[in-house]
């Protein structure tokens, strides 16, 4: 099964990344800086959802540092604050022809913005009812699930 990428630290990233994971599904964390990518890679994710709590582990790396790659799944949870002109070149560079990319922004223009920079990927609109809370910057970070469904719709860009 080819590893799916999970861009993005947040609590919405780090929620797809451990329920992935403990679904069995390979799956690497890219964050913004290496110091959370380490933790992420020594202490796994905890995870807290209906009243379970446990640790899950999951590979992470910084963005500077994940290398180019064969097609796959990339689930794009950043702020739309944080798509900047440098990022989306770099996403360029990484991201192989004939990967799926799956956008979990919110606002408006992103979807464009990203096919304009990704010609030969496939670039999906996503939405979800999932919430999530993290604790902070505390390690191992600990996400809450915070349900008010258990959809992801997608639309092709």
């Amino acid at each position: 099964m080819e590893r799916t990428i999970v861009m993005g630290g947040g609590a919405l990233g780090l929620l797809l990344a451990a329920r992935l994971a403990a679904a069995g599904v390979p799956v690497q964390v890219w964050t913004r800086t290496e110091e959370q990518a380490r933790a992420i890679a020594r202490f796994g994710i905890g995870l807290e959802e209906e009243g379970r709590r446990r640790v899950v582990p999951v590979e992470a790396c910084a963005f500077g540092d994940a290398r180019a790659g064969e097609p796959g799944l990339v689930l794009m949870a950043l702020k739309q604050t944080a798509l900047t002109e440098e990022l989306l070149k770099a996403l360029g560079r990484k991201l192989a022809v004939g990967s799926v990319v799956a956008l979990f922004q919110n606002g408006v223009g992103h979807a464009e913005r990203f096919a304009d920079a990704l010609p030969g990927r496939r670039i999906l609109a996503a939405v979800t009812t999932e919430g999530a809370l993290r604790n902070g910057p505390k390690f191992p970070a600990r996400i809450r699930n915070r349900p008010r469904g258990r959809r992801i719709r997608w639309r092709k860009c």
